[in-house]
């Protein structure tokens, strides 16, 4: 492929597939010629959503690094995530948020802005990983049925671009202006400053208190 100047993408691992337990060091040994490649995909999902055990999940690369520098990688690839979101598939039978013959987003989430606070939040952890080139969102285009919960419509591509490529979001400049549209927001962002705080963002969390309560008041005025 180097002779045709063709540019690939190696791998495509499933979402939870990639061995980076140390007791499967020996598994991941004889996959280290497809790592010492310039660029490997990945697929990485999470449910009932994208916080949920995040270093097995939607964030499992962070492990995979670890583990490839473990077994003697001194330079990671270039890490495509070419599908992510939520998927129903990743959770079994008894563990928490399981529902039977569920599926994507629509089938965890009240509603778009739900999963765009969710996508966000994967956004601002991918950008502190130089090795994560770029990750795709599961799915634009569904085609049959059985997709149609992963689905996300044209307005929503849009709103989640208009996000992705705006200053950092900031609670204060919610567009919203009805009660309970900005109650709900303030309680996302809310939940969004205590994972800045888990995550030791303080300052993050710090700057996030003052818009809720800027969006509280203008609810307040809004009654």
């Amino acid at each position: 492929m180097r002779d045709y100047r063709w540019r690939y993408l190696a791998g495509t691992f499933a979402s939870g597939t990639t061995p980076v337990e140390p007791e499967r060091d020996h598994e991941l040994r004889e996959l280290l010629p497809i790592f010492r490649l310039e660029r490997v995909a990945l697929h990485q999902y999470g449910a009932p959503n994208l916080y949920h055990e995040p270093l097995w999940n939607v964030l499992r690369h962070r492990q995979l690094a670890t583990a490839l520098r473990r077994v003697g990688l001194t330079t990671l690839p270039q890490m495509y995530l070419t599908e992510v979101g939520i998927d129903g598939g990743t959770l079994k039978e008894g563990q928490p948020g399981y529902r039977a013959g569920a599926g994507g987003w629509k089938d965890f989430c009240r509603d778009f802005s739900e999963y765009l606070t969710q996508l966000l939040w994967l956004e601002r952890e991918l950008q502190r990983d130089a090795y994560i080139i770029t990750a795709l969102v599961f799915l634009a285009g569904a085609w049959g049925q059985q997709w149609q919960s992963f689905e996300l419509c044209r307005s929503e591509v849009e709103e989640l671009f208009a996000a992705l490529t705006a200053p950092q979001a900031r609670p204060e400049n919610e567009p919203a202006r009805d009660v309970p549209t900005l109650v709900r927001k303030s309680r996302w962002w809310l939940e969004e400053a205590l994972r800045a705080k888990e995550q030791g963002q303080t300052q993050r969390a710090d700057e996030i208190v003052p818009g809720v309560i800027a969006l509280l008041q203008r609810a307040e005025s809004a009654l």
